[in-house]
Order: C-alpha cells, then structure tokens, then sequence
C-alpha cells in the first residue's frame, strides 16, 4: 500500500447547533491526487478503468449535524475531484455502499455519487465495517452496508485507489487518540491484505487529520 500523509485545507466549524466542515484551498490536494491516478492508470486492471473508493466518515459523505440540504446536494471533495479527473480525461468510478451528491456528480452511464462515507464512524467501527460489511455507527445491532454480510467489504467493492480520511468522531482525548491510531494502522494492514490477495497494487490518500482547534 502506498500511504500518502496529505495537508487537507480544511476550514472546521463547531459550536452547540451545527457541526459544518468547509472543504476549500484543494487544488494542491487534487493536483497530487490527479498525478497519482495517473500513475496508478499506467498499471494494468482486470477491468479498463479506475475504481476510487472515497472512503470515510460524514467529511467524505458531506453530513452536518444539523443539515438541511436533501442527500442530491452533499459533495464534500467528491464533485470537485470528479471534474478534475473528467477534464483530465482519466477513464475511472467512484465506487462504495453509499450515494450522496447525485444533483451535481452523473449517475450515468457510472453512478459517481457512489462513496464510502459513513456519518459518525468512528476508526474501530470502520475496522470492523472493512471486515464484515457491518456499520455499527448508527446501530448497536449492526447494519448491513452490502447484499450480504458478513462479508468483507474491499473484497466486494476491489478497489483500485482508496482516499481514506477517518478519525474526527469522538476524539476528544489522547486515549482515544492512541486508541485511533492503533484502528487506523489495523485498517491499513487490511488494505494489505486486500491488495496481496487482490494481487495488485492499491494506492491510499491517508489524510492527516483536520485541525479541530
């Protein structure tokens, strides 16, 4: 797995009504994504395009906490990445369980509002989402978030790149800190172990995470 610590420009809003994150001064990010793509494009795939897999929590989804937008309106970094690489010519889809932004990304003839941003998952919990296809963010019992689970969730899915931001939920303490950082590096080795038995290279966007000062 090829890890890439980036600065994300992030303008973070907090206080007692409304969490709102603000994603602007990208073009850096992007620009160093898009020459990523490009060098990933240069591998040989079992299928003839790019499958990215956005894959994180409601930044990646783009969810406030108070949030009066329909689903259709919820881009965060997606919409912009997508008519970079469109412009770009690059061949790819945009792949996950979920759907938001389809106002502004096509859904034809690949749906680009496809994502695998889970609002309010924390690191374990995607840990345990990767392996089994279960989202415990919103429910103790688990929801399913593929046809059948358990299953494991990048086995479904075979992504090619994966731009992974996670850990913004519930930090509020160096335990809780350590204990991320523990989940993020036991997400990383199941991208490995997705890639060796894949038998391909996968590359990963590993966001540093945002400045919530």
């Amino acid at each position: 797995v090829y890890a890439l610590a980036l600065w994300l420009i992030i303008l973070f809003f907090n206080d007692i009504t409304a969490m709102k994150v603000t994603l602007s001064g990208l073009s850096r990010l992007l620009s160093l994504i898009q020459l990523m793509v490009l060098s990933v494009s240069l591998q040989t795939y079992s299928q003839n395009y790019l499958k990215i897999m956005p894959l994180g929590n409601s930044i990646t989804f783009d969810q406030y906490m108070v949030d009066t937008r329909g689903t259709g309106d919820k881009i965060s970094y997606r919409y912009k990445l997508y008519q970079d690489l469109t412009d770009a010519g690059y061949d790819f889809d945009f792949i996950g369980s979920e759907r938001s932004g389809c106002n502004y990304l096509h859904i034809t003839p690949r749906d680009y509002s496809d994502n695998a941003g889970f609002p309010g998952i924390d690191p374990p919990q995607l840990l345990t989402l990767l392996q089994t296809g279960l989202n415990y963010a919103v429910n103790p019992l688990g929801t399913c978030e593929l046809p059948l689970c358990p299953q494991n969730y990048l086995t479904y899915y075979q992504p090619d790149v994966i731009l992974l931001h996670i850990g913004t939920v519930g930090l509020t303490s160096k335990a809780i800190a350590d204990n991320y950082l523990n989940a993020i590096t036991q997400i990383l080795d199941a991208i490995d172990a997705y890639e060796a038995g894949a038998g391909k290279t996968v590359t990963v966007f590993l966001a540093q995470i945002i400045n919530r000062a």
